[in-house]
């Protein structure tokens, strides 16, 4: 039996300019250079879009992440659900803590993370989780003529917006 091979080209309509610049240093991020790709940083750029995003929002925000902790990005969407903006949360963080080796980590504190289910996320937003759950994303409205939102490569903790090289890019 001889295998069918098909070919297609496809136009790239858009190119993403120096996306990675070189360097001889340790990780130094690139946050303040306005590149087509968001990279997290001390001065906390990515991290301020995305709640500025979510302060824009109108009927629903979907948020995807591994772990979440306890951020101004859930106060954030305290507020919006507040005024009425469906939110929906989903992480994998109930199958990590189902693991009994699992350790405690700086940016993961499993009593915080209780803390912020019972006291936020209860009555505010639909929650849901599952361990095969670890894309990381934030969509804005993603029904409506004004859709935004971030892809991420890190979790909605706080380490991954400001001490790991973490990358966003926004999506429309």
């Amino acid at each position: 039996m001889n295998p069918i091979i098909i070919r297609k080209e496809i136009e790239n309509k858009r190119i993403i300019k120096n996306v990675f610049l070189p360097t001889s240093h340790e990780w130094e991020s690139t946050e303040t250079l306005n590149l087509s790709v968001w990279e997290s940083g001390a001065k906390k750029l990515l991290f301020e879009r995305i709640i500025d995003l979510i302060k824009d929002a109108k009927e629903i925000i979907c948020l995807q992440s591994f772990l979440i902790q306890d951020t101004k990005i859930i106060d954030s969407l305290l507020t919006v659900s507040k005024r009425g903006v469906k939110v929906y949360v989903m992480d994998s963080a109930q199958a990590r803590l189902a693991n009994k080796s699992f350790e405690e980590e700086e940016h993961f504190s499993v009593t915080d993370y209780k803390c912020m289910l019972n006291e936020k996320f209860r009555h505010n937003f639909v929650h849901r989780q599952a361990g095969n759950f670890h894309a990381k994303f934030i969509l804005i409205d993603p029904n409506t003529r004004q859709a935004k939102g971030v892809l991420f490569t890190g979790n909605f903790n706080k380490k991954p917006f400001d001490k790991n090289p973490e990358l966003g890019i926004e999506l429309s």
